[in-house]
């Protein structure tokens, strides 16, 4: 039986996690993934979890009908029996000062009690059990709504202030904006009414021929935004008006949440997806890798990362962006970059969770040399021109730990630490003849070192004043001379090494994932979240605009030579492009989003590689070659060996895994293995990779 992830949260200081399971745990996790704390004790589901507004408690609430209080630490404090037990179960809530707790009794009473558990107060006067529950910030008021399908405005001491009356069936869900000025219910009937006054009378919604599942009013409380059981949410403002209808999702929709300023709201699904869209209800990104549906998508207090967890038994923290930094996942440990060194000789690869470590491999035998001193998940790694260093640097996100680069020297000495950066970094790269690197940060900085750790320029200017502006990426133009970023402000800019900014440009609708340079310098492609690639001279003047994605534009790359680009998107395919921009060819057939692809050295080749599905081998022309057989793996990272025989891919189950590329070497290693030869069917099915004519087989 799958035991499924069903609530996840944020620490009110952002620092953590808590999750609650169909496993009977809850569980803190720090933001690189590390489980710090297993709270254990619940004899059924744990339906949901809250942090008080300190962060300093926890509460708990249970299928088992039990209501239980730990510290930060995941200590239990106390046991109160006698919760609700029904299907639809409200999540509790924390009094602002932190000191008690308010939960639904079964039955309809709703409980106010002190950390140990003591009875303070009790709401009375629903017939049956309390559905859905909220507070206004200040802790003044209470709004509950019950199976009974009455709604009632409550003071914190118990009393009764406004019987709001039938709402025309089960209460669903319940909003209060921040301010406590307006309040709104859902019902199963898919009707929704907003008050602008305790007293006063409604606005009645028929928002949906189905059940609303959530509620969330703006931080301003001037909109609201429903999900609902009929695969879509709806968006309105404060007085009624229907500003959009969210459609996109192909199962029910059980969470919406706008974040902390308002510019976003997040919508989880059963079809395994979470949006992200704007106020005016434009979808703006698509997270994909649950592997089951999702409950639940939160933003971060500063709303530069996206919780989500779903039935797949994970959480999982995503960036703005729609990219995925960080899977909870029990004990299980991941690899989530492999890189060859440019002699071939040697794999890096570096490891996330508890496994912080970067490793050496030699690929013929195996051997191993392990390099320690990071401490979060080592996403980057990438070696020096010559082969002599190797630059790895980690994301641990906005936790404690080391937000820094190294740089390893392979002869066995000391690693040159790079330290500076307030926040964690989003790229690392060498300059061309290795004497450089150029870091990005989400402290919207990118900096420039010498191999001695010394920091040789800040490159400010990204974002001034704005919240979502981390830099993510810092390359150097092919003469070293320059450094090209990119930032969430939806800018690129270019930079001389001493830190003088040179030119800006500016998106259209949205930032750019990545930029780089074409081989010889003279142009810049750039990847757009609005579905094209960009082709600008050193100017800033557009050249052409790479229009045929439906989705936003993920990455885009040069062949070695230059006369091919290579773009990837969220619409699970990668396109093909010559030097002008003309489209050569689509790359169709993965299931799910392309999580990494690159140019073989000589240009020939590209490898693809989706969230959950092992390569795919294409030609320059778009001719796919060969599909890679291997487990359902999450798929990090992919990269081809100098002489281009082999990819190397990294993989969440912990592994790092080696392919060939070449017939030759499939066949010889199939000639050790096998006891047969191929049989007509099998040499027809590999006829491309082994370069014979259709019917060649027969």
């Amino acid at each position: 039986m799958t035991l499924s992830a069903e609530h996840a949260v944020f620490s009110p200081d952002g620092k953590a996690v808590l999750t609650t399971s169909g496993d009977r745990t809850a569980r803190l996790w720090d933001l690189s993934g590390r489980e710090t704390a297993v709270l254990r004790g619940h004899e059924d589901t744990v339906r949901h979890g809250v942090f008080s507004p300190a962060g300093d408690s926890i509460m708990t609430v249970s299928g088992d009908g039990t209501v239980r209080l730990w510290d930060r630490n995941g200590k239990e404090r106390a046991v109160i029996r006698g919760g609700s037990t029904h299907p639809i179960l409200a999540a509790p809530l924390f009094s602002p000062d932190g000191t008690r707790a308010i939960w639904p009794r079964k039955g309809g009473p709703v409980a106010v009690t002190d950390l140990a558990g003591r009875e303070i107060a009790l709401f009375q006067g629903h017939r049956q059990d309390v559905t859905a529950l909220a507070g206004a910030a200040d802790g003044s008021l209470v709004l509950t709504g019950s199976e009974d399908g009455t709604a009632k405005i409550w003071s914190t001491e118990g009393k009764e202030r406004v019987d709001l009356g039938q709402q025309g069936g089960t209460v669903t869900a319940v909003a209060v904006s921040a301010s406590g000025g307006r309040f709104a219910t859902g019902t199963i009937e898919g009707t929704i009414r907003i008050w602008k006054a305790p007293g006063g009378a409604p606005v009645l919604l028929r928002a949906h021929e189905k059940s609303i599942m959530a509620l969330s009013f703006s931080p301003d409380g001037e909109r609201l935004v429903a999900a609902c059981q009929d695969e879509t949410a709806s968006l309105w403002t404060a007085e009624g008006e229907k500003v959009a209808v969210l459609r996109g999702h192909s199962g029910y929709v059980p969470s919406a949440h706008f974040s902390q300023d308002g510019r976003w709201i997040a919508t989880a699904s059963a079809d395994g997806t979470t949006r992200v869209w704007d106020p005016q209800g434009r979808e703006v990104a698509v997270l994909r890798g649950h592997t089951a549906w999702v409950n639940s998508a939160v933003f971060s207090p500063d709303g530069r990362l996206l919780l989500t967890q779903g039935g797949d038994r994970t959480a999982r923290l995503w960036d703005w962006g729609g990219v995925l930094r960080t899977t909870l996942r029990g004990h299980e440990e991941e690899v989530v970059g492999a890189i060859f060194s440019p002699d071939g000789k040697r794999i890096a690869t570096g490891g996330a969770h508890r496994d912080t470590s970067v490793r050496l491999w030699d690929p013929g035998t195996g051997e191993c040399r392990i390099l320690r001193g990071h401490d979060g998940t080592v996403r980057f790694l990438e070696f020096s021109p010559d082969g002599s260093r190797l630059l790895t640097a980690t994301t641990n996100m906005f936790t404690s730990g080391d937000q820094e680069a190294r740089i390893w020297p392979l002869d066995g000495g000391e690693a040159v630490v790079l330290k500076g950066h307030e926040d964690a970094i989003q790229s690392a790269h060498f300059s061309p003849d290795g004497r450089l690197v150029a870091t990005a940060s989400m402290d919207n900085t990118a900096r420039i070192w010498d191999l001695r750790g010394t920091e040789v320029a800040v490159l400010r200017g990204h974002g001034t004043g704005a919240r979502l502006s981390m830099v993510i990426s810092a390359v150097f133009s092919p003469d070293g001379a320059r450094v090209l970023t990119t930032a969430m402000d939806g800018t690129i800019r270019l930079w001389s090494t001493d830190g003088r900014e040179v030119l800006q440009i500016r998106g259209e609708k949205g930032p750019f994932p990545t930029a780089t340079f074409s081989p010889d310098g003279r142009t810049i492609l750039a990847a757009s979240v609005d579905g094209t690639a960009w082709l600008l001279d050193l100017s800033g003047k557009a050249r052409n605009r790479l229009r045929g994605h439906t989705g936003p534009v993920v990455s885009a790359r040069y062949s070695p030579d230059g006369s091919r680009i290579l773009t990837t998107s969220l619409d699970k395919t990668a396109r093909l492009w010559d030097e002008a921009g003309n489209e050569v060819a689509v790359l169709r057939g993965h299931l799910y989003p392309i999580e990494a692809a690159a140019f073989s050295p000589d240009g020939r080749r590209v490898v693809t590689l989706a969230e959950e599905e092992p390569p795919r081998l294409w030609d320059a022309t778009g001719r796919l070659i060969a599909v890679y057989s291997g487990q359902g793996a999450r798929w990090y990272s992919v990269a081809f060996s100098p002489d281009g025989r082999q990819v190397v891919t990294a993989a969440a189950d912990g592994t790092a895994v080696l392919w060939c590329t070449e017939a030759e070497d499939l066949l010889r290693l199939a000639n050790e293995l096998a006891t047969r030869d191929f049989t007509p069917e099998e040499r027809e099915e590999y006829r491309d990779l082994l370069g014979e004519p259709a019917g060649a087989g027969k």
